[in-house]
C-alpha cells in the first residue's frame, strides 16, 4: 500500500491521469513543470505499487492509471 499525500507529486500525477488519457511520460513533466527524473521515480515507485503501468512504445512511453 503507497501513502500519497495532498499536493504531493504522487497525487498530481494521479489527478492528472485521471482527468488526461493518454499520456506519454514527456507530457507528465512538462505539464506538471517537474525534471524528468521526478517524473520517472515517482511513476516507477507508483507502478511497484501497482497504481500505474508504464508502456514504453518505440519513440514514446506512456503511462495509464490502473483501476480496480
Amino acid at each position: 500500500m503507497i501513502e500519497i499525500h495532498i499536493g504531493s507529486t504522487e497525487e498530481r500525477i494521479i489527478r492528472h491521469l485521471q482527468r488526461h488519457y493518454p499520456v506519454t511520460i514527456t507530457q507528465l513533466y512538462k505539464t506538471l513543470h517537474l525534471s524528468p527524473t521526478t517524473i520517472r521515480r515517482t511513476l516507477t515507485k507508483l507502478q511497484h505499487a501497482g497504481v500505474v503501468h508504464i508502456d514504453p512504445l518505440p519513440g514514446r512511453t506512456y503511462v495509464r492509471l490502473l483501476r480496480d
